[in-house]
């Protein structure tokens, strides 16, 4: 979550747009920013999904599928509906801003909400919200998976499941790579972002924890992941389409071999849980707060790394100083109502989910 304070923190600056994904202000200032968003940005999504996948593979056991979607649903669709009508039109106002400052816009076109450059097109949808609605879906689907007579059982003792694991991700990539290119602004999710994503999604599921080789060869995953990032960033700046089977190769090499290691490092650290809440609601409202920090910083003498440095931090820093004060306000309301379930103080000590 807060990688992705500091990825959106770096797209200004990058020399090469990412297709369809609208900002307030560009200036493209060097290619390692675009290298640095391309590493983000390749493991960055598939890790967030294994760990979302563990976490309901884990939960779903120990509920009936109804509750266990309902209770998804609640916890996904409540900050979906909140973000929908706060943060996204606080993110249009903001947007609207930049435009007008960097000259793409003109007030007619903030008001109307029509706008050239091909901006139209790409204007509407849940923004960085996207990923709540995916949760969405794939938590239905996997109460459906379920409750249905079709289930197939893998033993995960066996080497081979594991290797076999990178197929499906290469070959969707080597069909669509927009999953990996592109971002695609709307409301309904993309057929192939849909699958490319929900593969990480239901392998976390299956394996519900941290393999025991992933925590023993951390190193080789994080080491794997290195090498297969320099094919896959060479075929990224080959060519303005980027596609083909080595992208789709490395790339998908870089993802699982990212997941693996790094989830391996953090299983060997033993890492704290106690910052989950805050980095979720950090990420859902920091699109408003690093817009603005661009367009104050727009064009300002300052180098382009220090602006982003600047950006992200402090988006990071008010949200976490907002979550921190709402969460003690709903403590201090909580405790001042009756002990009801429903109405009890929110513990600290108990794991996001």
């Amino acid at each position: 979550m807060l990688l992705g304070v500091l990825l959106h923190a770096l797209i200004p600056y990058m020399t090469v747009p990412v297709p369809h994904l609208l900002w307030p202000v560009r200036e493209p200032a060097s290619c390692a920013f675009d290298t640095l968003y391309w590493f983000l940005h390749g493991f960055r999504v598939p890790l967030f999904f294994v760990i979302a996948g563990m976490t309901a593979g884990k939960i779903l056991p120990l509920r009936a599928t109804r509750e266990f979607f309902l209770r998804r649903l609640r916890r996904l669709g409540v900050p979906l509906l909140i973000g929908t009508f706060t943060v996204l039109p606080l993110m249009y106002i903001v947007w609207s801003w930049g435009w007008l400052k960097s000259g793409l816009a003109d007030p007619g076109n903030v008001v109307h909400i029509r706008f050239r450059h091909g901006m139209q097109a790409d204007l509407y949808g849940f923004g960085h919200l996207w990923f709540l609605v995916h949760l969405i879906l794939y938590s239905l689907l996997l109460s459906a998976y379920e409750t249905s007579r079709l289930r197939v059982a893998f033993d995960k003792h066996h080497s081979w499941i594991w290797i076999l694991i990178p197929f499906p991700t290469a070959a969707l990539l080597w069909i669509d790579p927009r999953p990996l290119t592109e971002f695609h602004h709307w409301f309904f999710p993309r057929a192939a972002e849909f699958v490319y994503h929900g593969w990480f999604f239901a392998v976390g599921a299956w394996a519900v924890r941290v393999p025991a080789w992933v925590i023993r060869w951390w190193l080789a995953g994080v080491a794997t992941a290195l090498v297969a990032f320099l094919f896959m960033h060479s075929q990224l700046v080959r060519a303005a389409t980027p596609s083909g089977p080595w992208l789709a190769i490395s790339a998908s090499l870089f993802a699982w071999a990212g997941v693996w290691g790094l989830l391996g490092f953090f299983a060997r650290i033993r890492a704290g849980r106690w910052a989950t809440d805050a980095a979720l609601f950090i990420y859902l409202v920091h699109p408003p707060l690093v817009g603005v920090f661009h367009v104050l910083l727009f064009r300002a003498a300052l180098a382009p790394g220090w602006k982003a440095v600047i950006t992200a931090s402090l988006s990071c820093l008010i949200g976490a100083i907002v979550f921190v004060i709402m969460k003690t306000t709903l403590r201090h309301v909580g405790s001042s109502l009756p002990a009801t379930p429903a109405l009890r103080p929110i513990d600290s000590r108990t794991p996001s989910v």
